[in-house]
């Protein structure tokens, strides 16, 4: 084809795009692109890139770094999603559209915080049982209404409530405090 090739001057050598330095009064040069000629063929970029429309990771493995480490890492799994080796924040509202959020952890029982609204000052969690307190697996279901859920420490008046005498016990309760 009829297109531009730009060649470095000797095996494994780099095309490096720059200029000189206005920040330093033009002594020194700046390096805006470099073209790695070796093996690994990267494009180092020498600072901020920006990208007009949609960016391509071509790899199953792909991973985006983060740091002058890469110590935070975004990974693609063939197949499956993206994972993370660090914290993940969010800003405003989540919204998972899949179904079911598993939520695992790394050596202490999982947990959700819900925070009061008044600086997070304040939070309500719900938190799984101690494996040994485990005998297969558990489903907690909410009410089908906008209800409080009874809790078993709590002193609670619970008003037009049934139980089923035929179906339960109940003890220490004197007939006459039935009402």
């Amino acid at each position: 084809s009829d297109g531009i090739r730009i060649d470095a001057l000797h095996d494994d050598g780099d095309i490096v795009f720059g200029g000189n330095d206005s920040d330093s009064n033009g002594t020194g040069n700046e390096t805006w692109l470099t073209l790695d000629g070796g093996t690994s063929g990267k494009a180092i970029f020498g600072t901020d890139v920006e990208i007009g429309d949609d960016l391509t990771l071509k790899s199953d493995g792909a991973v985006l770094g983060f740091g002058a480490d890469t110590d935070v890492t975004l990974t693609h799994v063939a197949d499956t999603g993206l994972t993370t080796n660090a914290d993940f924040t969010v800003g405003d509202d989540l919204t998972v559209s899949g179904g079911v959020i598993d939520l695992k952890n790394t050596g202490a029982q999982s947990e959700v915080r819900f925070y009061c609204e008044s600086s997070n000052a304040h939070y309500a969690a719900i938190k799984a049982p101690a494996h040994s307190d485990f005998s297969g697996n558990t489903t907690l279901t909410l009410p089908a209404v906008t209800d409080t859920i009874a809790g078993i420490a709590a002193t609670q008046t619970l008003t037009n409530k049934s139980i089923d005498s035929d179906n339960n016990t109940i003890t220490n309760i004197v007939n006459a405090d039935i009402k």
